[in-house]
């Protein structure tokens, strides 16, 4: 994963987020896995996306399929489409299962 891959999807993503929809710049995207290195995914440029911190956090090792999924059975569905316009709304809306309770 290199810089030139986060410029490449930054534009492909006209420089949303992947899970909330919000435009930021750059410099607040992180480079993520939409099928996690944990579970098998791969470094590959078709394998990643720019997430925001908030949603990075949120999303941990699950793919981005289980994360959305989620966010679904939430009532989030829109949450990847929709600007929230707060980040910082999200975790207290979320509350994503831990091994434990689920």
């Amino acid at each position: 994963m290199n810089v030139k891959h986060k410029n490449e999807l930054y534009g492909e993503q006209d420089g949303k987020c992947s899970g909330c929809g919000e435009r930021l710049p750059i410099r607040n995207l992180t480079l993520d896995h939409v099928a996690p290195k944990s579970k098998g995914g791969a470094d590959a440029k078709a394998n990643l996306q720019l997430l925001c911190a908030v949603c990075n956090s949120v999303k941990g090792t699950r793919s981005q399929a289980e994360f959305m999924q989620e966010l679904r059975r939430q009532g989030l569905a829109s949450f990847k489409t929709v600007s929230l316009g707060n980040l910082s709304l999200i975790p207290s809306k979320l509350r994503i299962p831990t091994p434990s309770t689920m």
